[in-house]
Protein backbone atom coordinates (compact mmCIF):
# COMPACT_ATOMS: atom_id res chain seq x y z
CA UNK A 1 0.00 0.00 0.00
CA UNK A 2 2.65 2.52 0.74
CA UNK A 3 4.25 1.91 -2.64
CA UNK A 4 1.31 3.21 -4.23
CA UNK A 5 0.72 6.46 -2.12
CA UNK A 6 1.97 9.67 -3.91
CA UNK A 7 2.63 12.27 -1.69
CA UNK A 8 3.85 12.11 1.98
CA UNK A 9 1.06 13.00 3.61
CA UNK A 10 -0.14 9.82 2.49
CA UNK A 11 2.79 8.18 3.22
CA UNK A 12 2.67 9.11 6.78
CA UNK A 13 -1.33 8.13 6.74
CA UNK A 14 -0.23 4.95 5.36
CA UNK A 15 2.47 3.73 7.67
CA UNK A 16 0.08 5.00 10.29
CA UNK A 17 -2.46 2.24 8.79
CA UNK A 18 0.06 0.01 8.82
CA UNK A 19 1.36 0.44 12.27
CA UNK A 20 -2.04 0.20 13.47
CA UNK A 21 -3.28 -3.05 12.36
CA UNK A 22 0.52 -4.74 12.85
CA UNK A 23 -0.13 -3.72 16.81
CA UNK A 24 -4.04 -4.81 15.72
CA UNK A 25 -2.78 -8.30 14.36
CA UNK A 26 -0.94 -8.44 17.60
CA UNK A 27 -3.58 -7.61 19.91
CA UNK A 28 -6.05 -10.49 17.75
CA UNK A 29 -3.15 -12.88 18.04
CA UNK A 30 -2.65 -11.95 21.96
CA UNK A 31 -6.25 -11.78 22.42
CA UNK A 32 -6.99 -15.59 20.75
CA UNK A 33 -4.28 -17.10 22.94
CA UNK A 34 -6.02 -15.99 25.75
CA UNK A 35 -8.96 -17.48 24.41
CA UNK A 36 -7.93 -20.46 23.94
CA UNK A 37 -5.78 -21.17 27.37
CA UNK A 38 -9.55 -19.98 28.97
CA UNK A 39 -8.17 -17.07 30.45
CA UNK A 40 -11.30 -15.61 29.67
CA UNK A 41 -10.89 -12.83 32.78
CA UNK A 42 -6.70 -11.83 31.28
CA UNK A 43 -8.76 -11.38 28.31
CA UNK A 44 -11.42 -9.13 28.84
CA UNK A 45 -8.70 -7.29 31.25
CA UNK A 46 -6.17 -7.17 27.89
CA UNK A 47 -9.05 -6.03 25.95
CA UNK A 48 -10.23 -3.11 28.10
CA UNK A 49 -6.68 -2.26 28.89
CA UNK A 50 -4.66 -2.09 25.36
CA UNK A 51 -7.69 -3.75 22.60
CA UNK A 52 -10.01 -1.14 22.69
CA UNK A 53 -7.34 1.79 22.21
CA UNK A 54 -5.45 -0.37 19.20
CA UNK A 55 -9.05 -0.93 17.91
CA UNK A 56 -10.02 3.00 18.06
CA UNK A 57 -6.64 3.77 16.57
CA UNK A 58 -6.48 0.91 13.69
CA UNK A 59 -11.02 2.48 12.51
CA UNK A 60 -8.95 6.13 12.62
CA UNK A 61 -6.06 5.33 10.78
CA UNK A 62 -8.37 4.10 7.90
CA UNK A 63 -11.51 6.63 8.25
CA UNK A 64 -8.11 9.19 8.18
CA UNK A 65 -6.56 7.72 4.74
CA UNK A 66 -10.06 7.45 3.40
CA UNK A 67 -10.72 11.25 3.82
CA UNK A 68 -7.46 11.98 2.54
CA UNK A 69 -8.19 10.36 -0.63
CA UNK A 70 -11.43 11.19 -0.75
CA UNK A 71 -9.98 14.73 -0.67
CA UNK A 72 -7.32 13.95 -3.25
CA UNK A 73 -9.93 13.12 -5.69
CA UNK A 74 -11.82 15.86 -5.54
CA UNK A 75 -8.77 17.82 -6.12
CA UNK A 76 -8.24 15.73 -9.01
CA UNK A 77 -11.73 16.34 -10.32
CA UNK A 78 -11.54 19.51 -10.06
CA UNK A 79 -8.61 19.81 -11.44
CA UNK A 80 -9.92 18.00 -14.36
CA UNK A 81 -13.15 19.81 -14.37
CA UNK A 82 -10.59 23.25 -15.27
CA UNK A 83 -9.04 21.33 -17.29
CA UNK A 84 -11.71 20.51 -19.65
CA UNK A 85 -13.27 24.00 -19.14
CA UNK A 86 -9.71 25.71 -20.57
CA UNK A 87 -9.86 23.11 -23.26
CA UNK A 88 -13.70 24.01 -24.08
CA UNK A 89 -12.41 27.86 -23.89
CA UNK A 90 -9.66 27.16 -25.80
CA UNK A 91 -11.38 25.25 -28.65
CA UNK A 92 -13.95 27.94 -28.63
CA UNK A 93 -11.74 30.63 -29.24
CA UNK A 94 -9.60 28.66 -31.72
CA UNK A 95 -13.36 28.32 -33.55
CA UNK A 96 -13.90 31.80 -33.23
CA UNK A 97 -10.96 32.95 -34.67
CA UNK A 98 -11.56 30.33 -37.42
CA UNK A 99 -14.87 31.70 -38.08
CA UNK A 100 -13.36 35.28 -38.19
CA UNK A 101 -10.94 34.08 -40.72
CA UNK A 102 -12.89 32.08 -43.08
CA UNK A 103 -15.39 34.91 -42.99
CA UNK A 104 -12.45 37.90 -43.35
CA UNK A 105 -11.07 35.83 -46.40
CA UNK A 106 -14.73 35.28 -47.88
CA UNK A 107 -15.33 39.16 -47.41
CA UNK A 108 -11.78 39.77 -49.35
CA UNK A 109 -12.48 36.65 -52.12
CA UNK A 110 -16.20 37.26 -52.37
CA UNK A 111 -16.31 40.56 -54.50
CA UNK A 112 -13.32 39.02 -56.97
CA UNK A 113 -15.81 36.13 -57.35
CA UNK A 114 -19.00 38.17 -57.33
CA UNK A 115 -17.09 40.56 -60.39
CA UNK A 116 -15.82 36.89 -62.29
CA UNK A 117 -19.65 35.71 -62.36
CA UNK A 118 -20.95 39.41 -63.22
CA UNK A 119 -18.13 38.86 -66.21
CA UNK A 120 -19.21 35.14 -66.99
CA UNK A 121 -23.20 36.22 -66.81
CA UNK A 122 -22.48 39.03 -69.12
CA UNK A 123 -20.32 36.69 -72.16
CA UNK A 124 -23.28 34.02 -71.39
CA UNK A 125 -26.05 37.27 -72.19
CA UNK A 126 -23.97 38.10 -75.41
CA UNK A 127 -23.07 34.80 -76.47
CA UNK A 128 -26.59 33.70 -76.58
CA UNK A 129 -27.28 37.23 -78.56
CA UNK A 130 -24.32 36.05 -80.66
CA UNK A 131 -22.33 39.56 -79.95
CA UNK A 132 -19.14 37.60 -80.01
CA UNK A 133 -16.89 41.53 -80.46
CA UNK A 134 -18.67 42.39 -77.23
CA UNK A 135 -17.27 39.27 -75.61
CA UNK A 136 -13.54 39.71 -77.60
CA UNK A 137 -13.73 43.36 -75.47
CA UNK A 138 -14.42 42.36 -72.36
CA UNK A 139 -10.98 42.62 -69.87
CA UNK A 140 -10.69 39.15 -67.90
CA UNK A 141 -8.73 40.51 -64.95
CA UNK A 142 -8.71 36.99 -62.68
CA UNK A 143 -6.65 33.81 -63.13
CA UNK A 144 -8.85 32.27 -60.98
CA UNK A 145 -11.34 29.06 -61.90
CA UNK A 146 -13.71 31.67 -63.16
CA UNK A 147 -11.12 33.74 -64.96
CA UNK A 148 -10.32 30.59 -66.85
CA UNK A 149 -13.99 30.05 -68.07
CA UNK A 150 -14.00 33.74 -69.42
CA UNK A 151 -11.09 32.93 -71.03
CA UNK A 152 -12.81 29.80 -72.82
CA UNK A 153 -15.89 32.47 -73.67
CA UNK A 154 -13.69 34.54 -74.89
CA UNK A 155 -11.95 32.08 -77.14
CA UNK A 156 -14.64 29.94 -78.36
CA UNK A 157 -16.42 34.04 -79.20
CA UNK A 158 -13.12 34.47 -81.10
CA UNK A 159 -13.56 31.58 -83.11
CA UNK A 160 -17.45 31.50 -83.96
CA UNK A 161 -16.57 35.48 -84.88
CA UNK A 162 -13.87 34.17 -87.51
CA UNK A 163 -16.14 31.39 -88.72
CA UNK A 164 -19.16 33.70 -88.91
CA UNK A 165 -16.71 36.08 -90.95
CA UNK A 166 -15.59 32.87 -93.36
CA UNK A 167 -19.34 32.40 -93.79
CA UNK A 168 -20.20 35.69 -94.62
CA UNK A 169 -17.40 36.16 -97.30
CA UNK A 170 -18.19 33.02 -98.44
CA UNK A 171 -21.68 33.54 -99.46
CA UNK A 172 -20.86 37.49 -100.66
CA UNK A 173 -18.31 35.56 -102.92
CA UNK A 174 -20.99 32.92 -104.28
CA UNK A 175 -23.86 35.86 -104.37
CA UNK A 176 -21.19 37.65 -106.53
CA UNK A 177 -20.84 34.68 -108.84
CA UNK A 178 -24.01 33.94 -109.51
CA UNK A 179 -24.51 37.50 -110.30
CA UNK A 180 -21.69 37.28 -112.73
CA UNK A 181 -22.96 34.09 -114.35
CA UNK A 182 -26.85 35.74 -114.66
CA UNK A 183 -25.23 38.74 -116.43
CA UNK A 184 -22.43 36.64 -118.57
CA UNK A 185 -25.80 34.24 -119.41
CA UNK A 186 -27.59 37.87 -120.74
CA UNK A 187 -25.11 38.98 -122.68
CA UNK A 188 -25.70 37.11 -125.78
CA UNK A 189 -29.17 38.32 -126.05
CA UNK A 190 -28.20 41.59 -125.49
CA UNK A 191 -26.37 41.39 -128.13
CA UNK A 192 -28.68 40.29 -130.16
CA UNK A 193 -31.04 43.29 -129.15
CA UNK A 194 -28.50 45.55 -130.20
CA UNK A 195 -28.24 44.38 -133.99
CA UNK A 196 -31.28 46.42 -135.80
CA UNK A 197 -29.28 49.44 -134.02
CA UNK A 198 -26.45 48.56 -135.47
CA UNK A 199 -28.17 48.20 -138.62
CA UNK A 200 -30.32 51.19 -138.60
CA UNK A 201 -26.79 53.14 -137.99
CA UNK A 202 -25.07 51.74 -140.64
CA UNK A 203 -28.03 53.23 -143.10
CA UNK A 204 -28.48 56.58 -141.26
CA UNK A 205 -24.14 56.80 -142.06
CA UNK A 206 -24.41 55.88 -146.15
CA UNK A 207 -27.63 58.65 -146.09
CA UNK A 208 -25.51 61.16 -144.78
CA UNK A 209 -22.79 60.71 -147.30
CA UNK A 210 -25.33 60.24 -150.51
CA UNK A 211 -26.55 63.94 -148.96
CA UNK A 212 -22.80 65.53 -149.29
CA UNK A 213 -22.44 64.09 -152.55
CA UNK A 214 -25.56 65.55 -153.76
CA UNK A 215 -24.97 69.03 -152.38
CA UNK A 216 -21.55 68.85 -154.09
CA UNK A 217 -23.16 68.21 -157.06
CA UNK A 218 -25.56 70.41 -157.12
CA UNK A 219 -22.88 73.15 -155.76
CA UNK A 220 -20.98 72.74 -158.68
Amino acid sequence: MRNRADSAPEHQLVDRVNTAWTAYTSYATRQINLMSQSRVEDANNYRNATGLAVQKEAVDSLNALSRYQDQEIDAEIKNANAAYTRAVQITIGIMIAGLLLALGVIMWVLPSITRGLNTVSMMITSFGKGRYRTIRRIQVKSTDEIGQIASVFKDVSSDLEEKLEIERAYVQAQQDQNWMSSNIARVPELLRGLAPFAKFHRCLSVSSHLCLALSWVLSI
